[in-house]
């Protein structure tokens, strides 16, 4: 057999303050190759239950991938400080089963965060 290996991914999140309410509007930045500017960003935004969501295209998770929390509305919903997750601060959930040959299923990309209000 030839081929090559594959799987589906959807990143999943919610964004909260410190005191668990959801902020709505945050940027919300998927940066697959942060050294290497010719490659694209996924940008998205929170709704106004703090949650965002998006397939992703075929991607290699292999490293060094960061989802990029940014507060762009300004005092609108609160005014919070930006954060970064790193691709080891991401939690993986299998959800579909692969067919043992070259594609390895679907998987749930959750990227939650917390973010502190800025002084």
């Amino acid at each position: 057999m030839y081929g090559c290996p594959s799987a589906d991914y959807k990143l999943v999140g919610d964004v909260k303050d410190v005191r668990t309410n959801p902020i709505p509007g945050i940027r919300v930045v998927f940066d697959r190759y942060p050294e290497d500017e010719k490659y694209g960003k996924d940008t998205l935004y929170t709704d106004a239950k703090g949650h965002f969501e998006r397939d992703l295209p075929d991607f290699d998770w292999n490293g060094g991938s960061i989802v990029k929390f940014e507060d762009v509305d300004g005092s609108e919903n609160g005014s919070f400080r930006t954060k970064i997750l790193a691709n080891e601060d991401l939690v993986f959930e299998r959800t579909k089963k692969g067919d043992r040959k070259f594609y390895s299923g679907a998987f749930d990309v959750h990227a939650d965060a917390v973010l502190e209000e800025e002084d």
